[in-house]
């Protein structure tokens, strides 16, 4: 007789169901601020402001996807069966929105390449760097070209992934944000033209935020995690969307809102295995993230398609019609996602999806998994099948949550194989090894169990630690135990005062010379510095002077009238790709920053893309003029800091030389006075007179 091997289940985690829905609604907003439907100033702004970052609700999806999936990844199990599974998950609701893309296409007339359609329809999109591929048919669906190359190589990687050591897994939560930074200096080494493609499209470097996940989760089957709980981790989550959204540089963002989101996944998924409540497991928020997957495939599907039937694309509705029209997009597309998931999604996985029946096989023994298996209770549910203590899933070893002390009768074996409680026969020896004369005497007391713990778990730290405190305490007593020697006095050495005097005006003057050639140094490289800035001043001032006349040509120009358009979605279509291609390369030309070039995308602070092309022009030939010109003032007011810090700097120079001079002259020896010559010339002897009397 042969069993069916056992493969135990990771717990289920309905928090992470649940805040797909989030990602979901963000980028439902990035998308509605994006078509410009709220035409009110004010309520726009709003919009702009609170989902400016909803694009990166795909990078959630992504990040949560690698969590969930190496999860619930079962061990063993063969890889075809594990893509079989995940096909019948994503690929009948994309074929049936690409079948409705290609419907509206042909209602509309608008011309759809035969490749990229097909490349879109076998999701292989993502894989072509060429514009009308990657964002083909039913645009949204590069990311589940994305995905796919993730399914296709996790059975490849899990392996690695459960034999990798911990320290290589925390090192990939560095290494993987760091990477994602890394990306905007790197796209300078392709086209230009293929920039987009490389940072926000290929599945490459899109694979980092899932491995991210991956890796977060391994910590966790492992128990390995250490993070914020769910409070802490949402509370950064917002701080870090506030921040990014109103002060950090869009290069950062990617970066910065991966670590966030893999804080509040794992953060959430730790509350469910230790059965906490959130506010993401509720039936609702489950049931909108069951259906997030069908909501994310129709939602810009079915707002194009109304906006361009009702005449309002690119023209966007007033006052309040605008907000009411983006709540009524939102609950239509939840009922057609609801209907796309009840009616093609369930069905097709259950018919596409691998049979859920235990294949008979040879008895085998399965693996231990990562996460403690449910320990049987023949009173807690009927038929004897225990559930699952949600904190026995983050304790030790033992019967008890905690890993007590007590101990369960050898004679009961529990099989989880089927779900119940197996006992094998009772052996000759069993009834003396389970007395309870024995079991008493097996219980250990409590200062004995955490000995036994601390010599028998960690071996390797008793004895480093126990090396250590002798050596220590051998060192302590020597000190101690050494007598201490008072030094002999030396016999006080003559002082002459004249060399000391000239021993400190020797080391003064040496002192002085090194200062003096040290500020001959800075005040040349100062100097050096002064001529940079007034070569860049005077390239900034023929930039500006360059863009300011063509910016007084583009403004006589616009003098005269338009040529007519006939006003279409086609035309207003056309008139905002020729924007943004003129942003972007102003952008990578250096003339528009990361700011302007997303209200430029996003149409705020007054850009229009349903304006001519001829006046977009001249507003942007304007826009760059002003910041040429801002930049020349920059660079004037360094060039005139550059020119002060060399002026102070050679004064300082030449005040240290007169310094150094005049020390090196008195450390000379004065030459002695010369001997003048002295003529003797002979004197004649004093004669000898009387003294007068009288």
């Amino acid at each position: 007789m042969t069993s069916a091997p056992t493969t135990a289940r990771a717990p289920r985690l309905p928090s992470l169901t649940g805040l797909r829905w989030i990602a979901a609604l963000l980028v439902f907003g990035f998308h509605a601020g994006t078509m410009r439907i709220i035409a009110e100033p004010e309520l726009k702004t709003v919009m702009d402001k609170t989902f400016s970052l909803g694009l990166s609700g795909v990078e959630f999806f992504f990040v949560l996807s690698g969590f969930v999936l190496v999860w619930s990844y079962r061990d063993g199990e063969p890889g075809r069966r594990f893509l079989r599974r995940r096909l019948a998950k994503i690929y009948p609701n994309h074929v049936v929105t690409f079948v409705a893309a290609l419907a509206v296409a042909a209602w509309f007339a608008d011309p759809v390449l035969p490749w990229a359609a097909i490349g879109n329809l076998f999701l292989v999109q993502a894989w072509i760097p060429l514009n009308g591929y990657f964002y083909s048919v039913n645009n949204v669906s590069w990311s589940l070209s994305c995905e796919l190359a993730f399914y296709l190589c996790l059975p490849l990687v899990v392996p690695w992934l459960r034999r990798g050591r911990t320290g290589v897994l925390r090192a990939v939560l560095v290494a993987a944000p760091l990477l994602i930074l890394a990306l905007w200096p790197g796209q300078h080494l392709v086209p230009e033209e293929q920039r987009w493609w490389f940072t926000q499209i290929f599945p490459v470097t899109r694979s980092l935020e899932f491995w991210m996940g991956a890796a977060a989760a391994e910590l966790m089957r492992r128990h390995r995690w250490r993070g914020p709980g769910l409070p802490v981790a949402s509370l950064l989550f917002v701080a870090t969307w506030v921040v990014a959204a109103l002060w950090i540089r869009a290069e950062f963002w990617a970066a910065l809102l991966a670590v966030a989101y893999v804080l509040v996944i794992a953060a959430a998924a730790e509350a469910d295995v230790r059965g906490r409540w959130t506010p993401w497991r509720s039936r609702a928020m489950v049931w909108l993230g069951e259906v997030s997957f069908a909501f994310y495939l129709v939602h810009v599907l079915v707002m194009v398609t109304v906006l361009r039937l009702t005449g309002d694309w690119g023209t966007g509705l007033p006052g309040w019609r605008g907000p009411l029209a983006v709540l009524g997009f939102l609950l239509l597309n939840l009922a057609l996602a609801a209907a796309l998931h009840r009616w093609v999604e369930l069905p097709m996985m259950r018919r596409l999806g691998p049979s859920r029946r235990p294949r008979t096989g040879p008895a085998a023994v399965a693996p231990a998994p990562a996460v403690p298996a449910p320990r049987s209770h023949p009173s807690s549910t009927p038929g004897g099948v225990g559930r699952i203590e949600p904190s026995a899933l983050f304790s030790g070893r033992g019967d008890t949550p905690q890993g007590g002390a007590r101990r369960r009768d050898p004679a009961v074996i529990c099989t989880r194989a089927q779900g119940r409680p197996r006992t094998r026969p009772r052996r000759p020896g069993d009834a003396a090894r389970s007395s309870p004369a024995t079991v008493s005497r097996e219980v250990p007391t409590m200062s004995q169990t955490v000995l036994r713990h601390f010599l028998t778990e960690v071996p390797e730290a008793a004895a480093i630690w126990s090396t250590l405190t002798v050596l220590a305490l051998a060192l302590l007593a020597v000190l101690v135990a050494r007598p201490e020697r008072e030094p002999a006095e030396p016999a006080p050495e003559p002082v002459d005062a004249d060399a000391v005097h000239r021993a400190d005006l020797a080391r003064y003057a040496d002192e002085v010379a090194v200062a003096a050639a040290g500020a001959a140094q800075t005040a040349r490289r100062r100097r050096e510095r002064w001529l940079v800035a007034q070569d860049e001043a005077e390239r900034a001032w023929a930039a500006y002077d360059e863009a300011d006349a063509a910016a007084r040509r583009l403004a006589l120009a616009a003098a005269l009238p338009t040529p007519r358009t006939p006003h279409t979605p086609t035309e207003y279509a056309a008139r905002e790709r020729w924007l943004r291609h003129a942003a972007m390369t102003a952008y990578w030309r250096g003339d528009l920053t990361a700011r302007q070039l997303a209200d430029v995308l996003a149409g705020r602070n007054g850009w229009d893309p349903r304006r001519h092309p001829a006046e977009q022009e001249a507003v942007l030939a304007g826009t760059i003029r002003d910041g040429r010109r801002a930049r020349w003032e920059a660079a004037a007011a360094r060039e005139r800091l550059a020119w002060r810090d060399a002026e102070l700097a050679a004064d300082a120079a030449r005040t240290l030389t007169v310094e150094a001079y005049a020390a090196a002259t008195a450390l000379r020896p004065v030459p002695a006075p010369r001997a003048s010559a002295v003529t003797r010339v002979p004197v004649a002897a004093a004669r000898w007179r009387p003294a007068r009397i009288g």
